[in-house]
């Protein structure tokens, strides 16, 4: 029997594992669940270290504003620090393990000493990073708005859930299996599945999909 995994990404950002997943007979379901809207911000201070949490912060923060703005760039892990260069900026700070924010933030904090630090938000945001600073060492603008999508997803043996945000869109219109493999996208995701008394099998250290694919293939 042809074994089925979800995974809550959008179908062009999972094209390698599912041809790599094809070969083992295994079929993939992709589909975000959560969509995206840009949101008019402002920024009140000098900027002397810039941190962007994902991607998707560098994508809606830059479409209005210059990142090399900032005297120093920082970011939560690689996946993010290459789309920084790709944009033309080399991070002065990049975390060396995504999928433990609380990691992340310690190293940062410490890396940051004094200086003054924007961070770029989701309206959906943890702030697992931006937590750690006091409130006058720190901004928080709200760059874009994360909304969750209903859609019903066929039932599955493993799922892979790769926010907080995807997983709540998830439970709008499904229920996990008792008997399904649950994999976290990092020790958010991981935190949230628990929050809900959801069983995590395994979680991702880096939260790439080349990770994942080490994992299940």
């Amino acid at each position: 029997m042809t074994k089925r995994i979800f995974i809550s990404k959008a179908d062009h950002e999972v094209t390698a594992i599912r041809a790599e997943l094809a070969k083992a007979k295994i079929e993939l379901v992709s589909e975000s669940l959560i969509s995206f809207e840009a949101e008019k911000f402002e920024i009140e201070n000098e900027v002397d270290v810039i941190f962007f949490g994902s991607k998707r912060s560098v994508i809606f923060y830059s479409a209005t504003n210059d990142i090399g703005n900032a005297k120093a760039i920082a970011c939560i892990g690689g996946k993010t620090s290459e789309l920084l260069k790709e944009l033309g900026y080399t991070p002065n700070f990049t975390g060396t393990n995504s999928g433990n924010p609380s990691e992340v933030a310690s190293k940062f904090k410490s890396w940051c000493g004094n200086r003054n630090v924007l961070f770029p938000l989701s309206s959906r945001s943890l702030k697992s990073i931006s937590r750690v600073f006091p409130v006058d060492q720190k901004e928080e603008v709200i760059v874009y708005r994360t909304i969750l999508v209903e859609k019903e997803i066929p039932e599955c043996d493993s799922y892979v859930f790769t926010s907080p945000s995807n997983l709540e869109g998830f439970l709008l219109e499904n229920a996990l299996p008792t008997s399904c493999h649950v994999i976290a996208w990092g020790k958010s995701t991981e935190k949230a599945l628990k929050d809900r008394n959801i069983a995590v099998d395994q979680t991702l250290k880096n939260s790439s999909i080349e990770e994942l694919l080490r994992l299940i293939a």
